[in-house]
């Protein structure tokens, strides 16, 4: 079987159906499991780490926010080591880290978004509350310090907070002129 056409009240299918004893069959939409979800123009964007079974990007179809498993929704496995520890967006990109890397997906009309991997610190574990978006950057706190994101490689910003080690980061907060 299948789908003749779709409203917001009614799916016609053809083909044989099985139903329970009144006639009547159950439709299900399945969201994937996420670890975290952003919105990035018409789009839900998240993200899967399960250690040795996935690690992926996901994408909605567009504009339909119930939509995450059929045409027009997307789908990237990675590569990359670790779990996901931050996700804003920024600069009409959907922006995903990992401790040591940064991944700026790339929304396209069409669906077939374009991943860009930066090697590079990313949101350190535990410290993903700590991830702000501000006049076009992003803040956060990496391994190596606090740091600020515009799209090109991070770069370091706290020694005004002098020698002081952060961990569990919860938020950058900024108070300046």
């Amino acid at each position: 079987g299948r789908i003749e056409s779709c409203a917001s009240d009614q799916v016609i299918l053809s083909g044989f159906y099985c139903a329970n004893a009144s006639g009547v069959g159950v439709l299900k939409r399945r969201v994937p499991e996420l670890d975290q979800v952003i919105s990035c123009g018409d789009r839900l964007f998240g993200c899967r780490y399960i250690a040795g079974v996935r690690n992926s990007l996901f994408a909605c179809e567009k504009g339909n926010l119930r939509n995450w498993v059929a045409q027009g929704s997307w789908q990237s496995d990675r590569g990359e080591a670790g779990a996901w520890t931050g996700a804003v967006s920024l600069g009409g990109k959907a922006v995903f880290t990992k401790e040591q890397a940064i991944l700026s997906v790339c929304p396209k009309e069409d669906g077939q978004h374009a991943v860009a991997v930066l090697d590079g610190p990313g949101v350190a574990q535990g410290s993903e509350k700590s991830l702000v978006v501000g006049r076009g950057k992003a803040y956060y706190l990496a391994l190596p310090g606090v740091m600020e994101y515009d799209g090109g490689y991070p770069r370091e910003i706290g020694q005004a907070l002098g020698s002081e080690t952060y961990t569990d980061g919860v938020g950058v907060y900024c108070n300046g002129q």
